[in-house]
Formats: C-alpha cells, structure tokens, sequence
C-alpha cells in the first residue's frame, strides 16, 4: 500500500459533494496533478475515485486509482492509502 497526504488548502470544490479538485498532491516524491470524483465524506471507509493524466504521447490515455480516505487529523490533511490502480483507454 502506498500513503500519501492532501492537504485542505489544495482543494477546490468545483461542485458540491460532486467533484473535487486537486491541484497539488504529493504522490510518494512525485507531484501529479489529480482530479478526485465521488464526493469525501464523513466516514472514514469511503471510497473515493483519483484520475490523472499519464504523460504519454497520447493524452486520452488515463491511469484510475481507488483509494480509501484512511484518517482525517486535526491539521486537516488527507491520508489516503492506495488499494489499486487500473489502466483506462480510449475506445474508438
């Protein structure tokens, strides 16, 4: 599994409980930009959908991951632990 942190401050809610932008994630050492679709929320069991761009030739090309929102602390960052990651193409 692989941990990593959001902080509140890089959010910006684009539609309420719909879709969540974020523009700055640490992703082990690497910073990718993400979008997170499904809304986050109270439990702490909930799944939540993160896509990004894979820095290929072909932009249609996406990599999802589902990740599971592990703890909210009291300096309002996101520990969000990996559980797996699929290949998304394009289909004619």
């Amino acid at each position: 599994m692989i941990n990593f942190m959001i902080s509140i401050s890089q959010l910006k809610i684009m539609q309420k409980n719909v879709t969540i932008l974020i523009q700055r994630v640490l992703f082990t050492l690497i910073i990718f930009n993400v979008f997170i679709f499904n809304s986050i929320a109270e439990t702490k069991s909930k799944v939540i959908k993160i896509a990004y761009l894979v820095p290929k030739k072909s932009e249609t090309s996406k990599t999802e991951l589902k990740a599971s929102l592990k703890y909210l602390n009291k300096n309002n960052q996101f520990i969000v632990e990996v559980i797996t990651f699929s290949k998304i193409s394009k289909r004619p």
